[in-house]
Formats: structure tokens, C-alpha cells, sequence
């Protein structure tokens, strides 16, 4: 729009988005915010958050801190990074230093200096500070934050990697975030950089199409660009192409004289054996066996299938699926329509489908309804679900929990989270010690993890001897601290790789 006069790149904003463009609604919103048009702005780009258009959520908060509403703007920053716009971070740690600046009640007497990390601090203020550590410190950082199960931070730390070209850690990273399916736009999209930077082209294809289907307008740019640049390297028939059109979703093309894969799958198979390959299949296939199942009058296949396309982006079909679903008295379907209607804006229609749920007899309706409240900021109504559902032997213990201390209930969601612990349900542990952390009471996190690791097994988180080697670690135990790392390594925590080498050297250069 550079080129034309500003009366002309309206008319063109608005012509895109009488025509639908999502991405114009944004465009046009970070057109008016650079003019000063606040109010405008703010308008087209909630209207973009909704449809939850690439960081359209970074881009409303900026013009609500231009327009000085600071905890509105918080709220939104805060709200973009868990949708794992990243660039939020540093915006969240600026305008908290802001709103402390004018505040007499700011907490000082603990403060620490700028360069050191606090594990206590809010996750969206140590991924601000990650910039301006050092590496050591940024990774520390990063471990911390994948150790208390964020994914924002698995994202942010598989894009360092990548931009470090610590390329085989940083595609392990992105795997794990695109399997927790919280924030697969942004996690597949980096995935297909760093495959494509790794030279594994097929795969960097697969992940930039699975990308498209979740919509992601990059990740269209990436791939033309992918293979126009093989098409050209194909000097024995350049006319070929590479890969499907990304338009259409195509499968991936085979190199000339490659075979074709076998076919899918057995349409004799029965469903749970046909669900199952789906769920594991490339999309293009994954789709020709849902569709192949809801043809056969599967309801098993209409919830997966309607799930499937919800997290890929795909609300519209995803909602007509689960709504049919939910008419053949599945509950399951309702739980997973109420989820669709949440990310499309309709909460009210959100939870009725819950509350549906819930009558015919699905406790796990309970806790979505619960959260759902707690979006709605109608924390006796979501306390009420989450006792609901414990209740009926439902595990919402920890989300009780979270709950409690938002009201600032802190004693009682210790008590909660003790009781779930006490019950054997140890995703509480670590809330648990992180509430003792938010006291300084140390020594007290540093018992809990000892009493849980030798209570639990097998069973156990495999991040949580990691947390107490974390502990030893600050307190000088080195070897203590190595042995734990090493444990949590031997449970399954990748992550804890890291620390296993950098104390090897560390107890090794002591004892020289």
C-alpha cells in the first residue's frame, strides 16, 4: 500500500474486506494504528483476534497501550502469547515495568537484579528477559519454563535453536510442541523452516501444507517457494513439479522415477483400527479415511474427524461434523463442539453445549465448563463446576487449584492440591511447589519433590526431579543435582540432556 495515496489503500482495505480477506481486517488495523486512528483500529483488529488472524492479538494490544490502557493491553499481550505470538513477550515484561512505575504498592523488597533469573516470575516475563540474556542464561530460561509444561516456551525455544542452527535439537523441540496441539500453527510452520534448512524436503513439505490446513498464510509463501526452487534444480525435466499445489492440500509429489506408496488402507479394517491410522497418517491421507468412515456411518469417526479438522482451523466443517455428532446422543461430541464455538467466539452457545454434556452424564464436561466460567471471569460459577466434577471422581483438583489462587485463595488451593496429592494425583505436585516457590519457602518445595520421588515411581512426572535438581543446583549440590538430572533423563525428560552434560563438566572441573 506503500505506493498509493492513503485514500486509495482504503478503499482497497475496505473492497478486501467486504470480500472476506481475514488478513486484510488486520493489515487495515495496523494501517489505521500508524495513523493514530486508535479507536478504528482497535475495532478492526478485535474483530481479527477473533478470527484469530496471525498477530492480530500482538497488533490490538499495542494500539490499547498507545491508547493508555495499560491492563487491557497486559490482558491482551498475555492473551497473544499463549496463542504463541511470541513477539508479546517482550511487550508484556515492558508494560508491567510501566504499570509498577506508577504503582506505590509495587512489590520491591525481593526485586532481583535485571540479569538473574527468578524462577518465580511469571512465564511470560522470563521469555521477555530471553533476549537480553546470555545463551547460557536464555537456555536456562527455556528448561525452566518446558520443565513447568509451557508450550509457548517449546515453541520460542525451538525457533532460538533454529536461529542458532542447532538445527537436530531445535526440530526435537518443535516436535514435542506440535504434538501438545496448543499452538500447531506456529509450531509446524518453524518445523518445516528447520526441516527445509536441514535439507529434508519432503518432510519440510508435509509440515508447511499441514500448516496451510490450519491457516497459515507463511506457510503458502514458504512452500511456493520451496519448490520453485527445487522445480529448478530438476534439470532433466524442469517442468515437473515437486510437490501438489498448495492451494488444493495435494499430497506431496514423488521425484521422477520414485514409486507411489502403497495404497492407504484396508477399507475391510474395522473403525478403531481405521481411526487409529488416520490419527497417525499424513492429512491428505488422514482425510480419505475419515471421510471414508463418516460414508460408512461411523460416529467415532464423525467426533475424530470433526476434532481433527478443529485443530487444523477448519471451524465451519469441524462445527457441522460435531453437531452431528451430538445429535446421535454422542457426549463426546459436545464437549469437542463447545470447544469449536469457544474458538469461534460463541461462548454462550459454548456452554450449552457443556451443560448438555454434563446432563447426559459426561464428567468431563464439568472441568470445560469450569474453565469456561473462568474465561468468562465468573470464578464462583467455574469453582462450582470444578466441585462438580470432582465430585462425580472427575481429577479437576489442579485446575480447582489455579482457580483458587487467581481469587487468591492460596490457602485453600494449597490444601487442594495437597489432598489431590495425597490421592495419588500428581499433576498437582508441581503447582504445589510452585506456590511454595511464590512464598520463598524453598526448603519446603525441595521436601515436597523428595517425599514424591520416592513415592511415586514410575508413575511420576518425568520433569519433577528435574525441579529439585534445579534447587540443588542453585544451592551449590552439584553432584546432588547431576544425579537428578540424570534420573529425570532416565524417565523420559529429553530436556534434562542438557544439564546431564553441562554438569558433567562442571562436577569434573570441581574435582580437578
Amino acid at each position: 500500500m506503500k505506493s498509493v495515496s492513503p485514500d486509495t489503500a482504503e478503499e482497497i482495505f475496505k473492497h478486501l474486506i467486504s470480500r472476506g480477506s481475514t488478513t486484510a481486517l488486520a493489515a487495515y488495523g495496523n494501517w489505521l494504528f500508524k495513523r493514530s486512528r486508535l479507536q478504528e483500529a482497535e475495532l478492526f483488529l478485535r474483530e481479527a483476534s477473533e478470527k484469530r488472524v496471525n498477530n492480530s492479538q500482538t497488533l490490538l494490544g499495542k494500539v490499547l497501550e498507545k491508547a493508555g490502557k495499560l491492563s487491557d493491553a497486559l490482558a491482551v499481550y498475555e492473551e497473544a502469547l499463549s496463542r504463541g505470538e511470541l513477539h508479546a513477550a517482550g511487550r508484556i515484561e515492558k508494560i508491567q515495568r510501566r504499570i509498577h512505575m506508577g504503582s506505590d504498592t509495587a512489590p520491591r523488597s525481593h526485586e532481583r537484579p535485571s540479569s538473574a533469573f527468578d524462577p518465580t516470575e511469571s512465564e511470560s516475563v522470563l521469555l521477555g528477559k530471553v533476549k537480553e540474556s546470555s545463551s547460557e542464561e536464555a537456555e536456562r530460561i527455556f528448561k525452566h519454563l518446558i520443565d513447568e509444561g509451557s508450550t509457548p516456551a517449546l515453541v520460542a525455544y525451538g525457533n532460538w535453536l533454529f536461529k542458532r542452527g542447532q538445527l537436530t535439537e531445535a526440530e526435537n523441540v518443535l516436535r514435542k510442541a506440535v504434538a501438545s496441539e496448543v499452538d500447531s500453527v506456529n509450531s509446524t510452520l518453524l518445523l518445516g523452516k528447520v526441516l527445509e534448512r536441514s535439507g529434508k524436503i519432503r518432510e519440510a513439505a508435509t509440515a508447511y501444507q499441514e500448516a496451510i490446513a490450519q491457516g497459515s498464510p507463511h506457510a503458502r509463501v514458504n512452500l511456493e517457494k520451496l519448490e520453485a526452487r527445487i522445480s529448478d534444480s530438476l534439470s532433466a525435466n524442469p517442468e515437473e513439479r515437486l510437490f501438489g499445489g498448495p492451494a488444493t492440500g495435494d499430497a506431496p509429489r514423488l521425484v521422477p522415477g520414485e514409486e507411489e506408496d502403497p495404497p492407504a488402507f484396508d477399507p475391510e479394517s474395522d473403525d478403531g483400527v481405521l481411526v487409529a491410522r488416520a490419527k497417525k497418517a499424513p492429512p491428505h491421507e488422514a482425510e480419505r479415511i475419515f471421510q471414508f468412515l463418516v460414508a460408512r456411518g461411523s460416529t467415532t469417526a464423525l467426533v475424530t474427524y470433526g476434532n481433527w479438522l478443529f485443530r487444523r482451523g477448519n471451524l465451519d466443517e469441524a462445527e457441522r461434523l460435531l453437531s452431528e455428532a451430538g445429535e446421535q446422543r454422542v457426549s463426546q461430541a459436545l464437549i469437542c463442539l463447545g470447544k469449536v464455538l469457544e474458538r469461534k467466539g460463541r461462548l454462550s452457545e459454548a456452554q450449552s453445549s457443556y451443560e448438555e454434556a454434563a446432563r447426559r452424564g459426561d464428567s468431563h464436561s464439568l472441568v470445560a465448563l469450569g474453565k469456561l466460567h473462568e474465561k468468562l471471569r465468573d470464578f464462583p460459577a467455574a469453582e462450582e463446576a470444578y466441585k462438580a466434577a470432582i465430585r462425580v471422581g472427575d481429577a479437576a483438583e489442579v485446575p480447582l487449584g489455579y482457580l483458587l489462587e487467581k481469587m487468591g485463595e492460596f490457602g485453600r488451593a494449597e490444601r487442594i492440591y495437597e489432598d489431590a496429592i495425597n490421592n495419588l494425583d500428581w499433576a498437582a505436585v508441581i503447582p504445589l511447589g510452585k506456590l511454595y516457590a511464590r512464598r520463598e519457602e524453598y526448603e519446603q518445595e525441595a521436601d515436597l519433590y523428595e517425599g514424591v520421588i520416592g513415592r511415586a515411581s514410575r508413575s511420576l512426572p518425568n520433569n519433577i526431579p528435574a525441579r529439585l535438581a534445579g534447587i540443588r543446583e542453585r544451592e551449590g549440590r552439584l553432584n546432588d543435582a547431576l544425579n537428578l538430572y540424570r534420573l529425570s533423563l532416565s524417565m523420559g525428560n529429553e530436556d534434562a540432556r542438557s544439564s546431564v552434560i553441562r554438569l558433567e563438566g562442571e562436577v569434573a572441573q570441581a574435582e580437578e
